[in-house]
Formats: structure tokens, sequence, C-alpha cells
């Protein structure tokens, strides 16, 4: 088995972070890589030693658009990927979760708040 690891460095823009992960993903998968590993919390600047309020406009929804990309992405080239997203659960319940997007595309997930 072959896994990829993307690293990247990571600007304030998240559409420019996604854009490149994109790339280092597809990369990964035409070099052979079954499954692939994205850094955490990669479509941000990372930001978890401290608790702001102001960036919990960062957070998005499982499944919702990081999800729905990399989806795509993993059942094009039938691959696993898995990803970190900043998740909101609802108004005021914020995850850094994992999500594993199987070869179908398909989501499963596992937050902090859960045993894995």
């Amino acid at each position: 088995m072959k896994i990829g690891v993307v690293q990247m460095a990571c600007s304030a823009n998240s559409d420019e972070n996604l854009e490149r992960a994109v790339g280092k993903v597809e990369e990964a998968a035409k070099g052979g890589a079954q499954i692939i590993c994205l850094p955490e919390l990669f479509r941000s600047q990372y930001f978890c030693q401290q608790e702001d309020v102001a960036l919990f406009d960062l957070a998005e929804s499982v499944p919702g658009p990081s999800t729905e990309v990399f989806g795509k992405i993993a059942k094009a080239h039938r691959v696993t990927i898995l990803m970190s997203v900043f998740e909101r659960r609802t108004a005021g319940v914020y995850h850094n979760s994992l999500v594993v997007l199987d070869e179908r595309g398909e989501i499963g997930r596992a937050s902090c708040r859960e045993r894995v």
C-alpha cells in the first residue's frame, strides 16, 4: 500500500489553500498513492493554539465545500483521503474533525469529542 502525505504552506486565503491542496492530492494520486493525508486544518493557517471567536467564521459543515471537492477527487482516482476540517456542527458547537473520504467519495468521520 502506498500512502501520500501532503505537506504544504498555508496562507490566510482559504480558497488558495484549497486549490493548492487539490493539486497536491491529485499529484499524490497520480503517483500511485492509495491513501492520501492532508495537513491539519489545511484551509487556513493553523490557529488552534488560541481560542478566538473571530476564527469561527472559518468553520464549515460536513458534508460541505471541502468534502464535496475532495469526495469527487477520491471517487475519480479511487483513493482514500484523510482530511481535517474545522467543523461547524451547530451554532456555537465547533470541532476539529477528521473526515475520511473512501474510494467511492463517501464520508466517514471522527472528531476530537469521540473515541476513535
